[in-house]
């Protein structure tokens, strides 16, 4: 996902996927980790998809 002013966003989407706050909730609790200004998701955090 990418990182935007507003939220997290899938690439080329227009909508996001979730608030800037709850992306820093997941990386503290391990379902996301931060590259620059891309995020992905952790086996944790696929785990907790499903």
């Amino acid at each position: 996902m990418i990182e935007r002013e507003d939220g997290l966003y899938h690439p080329g989407g227009n909508q996001p996927a979730c608030s800037m706050g709850l992306a820093r909730k997941m990386v503290e609790g391990g379902w996301l980790v931060k590259h620059g200004w891309r995020y992905e998701l952790t086996e944790p955090g696929l785990k907790a998809a499903e």
